[in-house]
């Protein structure tokens, strides 16, 4: 008799602990993210999804104080940020690269709409000659292109600024 009411409890136990537990989008990177469900449901709806990609680009970038326009052609990467829906942030941003632990640049942004806002950041690496300071900028979205201004600062005190476009690959 004991057994058969351990059993029945434990029954009503899990079966009440199973049927309470709330459903919902768990994926923090979801614009209906619900930090209360305990069981993903597969409702996650994400924004900017269609921006998320790589992208051919050019550049023109002028250092300072020289005036010295720089032309190239690199490859950058449009990813989601971390738990931030409407945040993306550009991997190899003005084509920075640490060659000595081979971190690409990440920028933060944040989009709204098809504007992007690049936020004024510092971003630190191991050689530090070679840390940037990001200043605000901004940019836009059109179509399957991507147009952003560049404006940054390295340690050794040099400015770079200019226009960044290209097309998603």
């Amino acid at each position: 008799m004991k057994s058969l009411y351990r059993i029945t409890l434990l029954t009503i136990f899990l079966i009440s602990t199973s049927s309470c537990q709330k459903k919902g989008c768990t994926d923090c990177n979801a614009v209906n993210y619900n930090n209360s469900a305990k069981k993903n449901d597969n409702s996650c709806q994400y924004s900017n999804e269609n921006k998320l990609g790589t992208y051919s680009v050019s550049d023109s970038i002028l250092i300072a104080p020289a005036t010295q326009w720089v032309h190239r052609n690199y490859e950058i990467e449009i990813k989601r940020s971390s738990c931030a829906p409407n945040n993306l942030t550009i991997s190899n941003y003005a084509n920075k690269y640490d060659w000595q632990n081979g971190i690409l640049s990440n920028v933060d942004s944040h989009i709204s709409n098809n504007t992007i806002l690049i936020t004024e950041q510092v971003l630190e690496q191991n050689d530090s000659w070679n840390n940037l300071i990001v200043e605000e900028s901004t940019g836009y979205f059109y179509n399957d292109s991507i147009y952003f201004t560049i404006d940054f600062t390295s340690e050794g005190g040099i400015t770079y600024y200019g226009k960044c476009f290209g097309k998603k690959k």
